[in-house]
């Protein structure tokens, strides 16, 4: 039998919080005062 590795604890707490900051700067990039989406509807016109 080999041994259990030992595991950082604090590397999976950092890499949680990244992940949600992530998100949350991903969601607010759609609300932000700059920047555009990569991808536009067409323009369609009324008569």
């Amino acid at each position: 039998m080999q041994p259990v590795a030992s595991r950082y604890h604090a590397l999976d707490a950092l890499r949680a919080a990244m992940m949600f900051l992530g998100i949350y700067l991903h969601a607010a990039a759609a609300y932000g005062p700059y920047g555009e989406w990569h991808i536009k509807a067409p323009q369609t016109t009324t008569a």
